[in-house]
């Protein structure tokens, strides 16, 4: 017992390691989930033109996030800055961390929310959930409240007949960017990252 107590406590206090086990415990999630109701969401997943789409729709997202950010910090805007102040805590980001976070959150966030859960309970309580996921504390209110606008957004896709890789390759892109742009202009250099 003291061994798992160390090994939890150590997860909950390196960031990194929570982020991966987080999306590991998501894949798990999905694929149990859509194991005991049927619901074969790797199925859905194809090859084509409309990756490409996603990509380009995280990118034109993520950017577009960013810029609104660096406007509401000139401003002044509190929730802007303390967005700016949450972002240099994350000084565990390398450019492999980078694109290992970008991929797995953008295959696993989207294989449980879109995949399975729109599936089971449609866009808004999934939508509802996907927030609940992205909560950083009361000052961060805009974190869930963006997620959730998106989740349910992707959701709505996903029910009117839209591809799965496509959400995916919107997630994925759109962390991509931002989180390049959180380690190379907001986070400290760290020696350990």
């Amino acid at each position: 017992m003291k061994r798992v107590k160390h090994y939890a406590r150590q997860l909950l206090s390196d960031p990194w390691l929570l982020l991966v086990a987080s999306q590991f415990l998501l894949i798990i999630l999905a694929l149990g989930l859509g194991w005991k109701y049927g619901i074969a969401w790797q199925r859905e997943l194809e090859l084509n033109e409309n990756l490409l789409w996603g990509a380009l729709g995280g990118t034109l997202l993520a950017w577009s996030n960013i810029y609104l950010c660096r406007w509401g910090w000139r401003a002044g805007w509190q929730w802007a800055l303390e967005y700016r102040h949450f972002c240099q805590h994350w000084n565990f980001l390398t450019p492999g961390r980078i694109l290992f976070l970008s991929l797995a959150s953008g295959y696993a966030e989207e294989a449980l929310f879109r995949g399975v859960l729109v599936n089971l309970w449609g866009p808004l309580p999934q939508g509802f959930l996907f927030a609940l996921l992205h909560y950083g504390g009361p000052r961060l209110w805009f974190l869930p409240l963006w997620s959730g606008i998106l989740g349910c957004l992707l959701g709505y896709y996903i029910e009117l007949g839209g591809e799965l890789g496509a959400a995916m390759a919107l997630h994925a892109a759109n962390n991509l960017w931002a989180l390049s742009y959180i380690s190379k202009e907001l986070a400290p250099k760290s020696e350990s990252a």
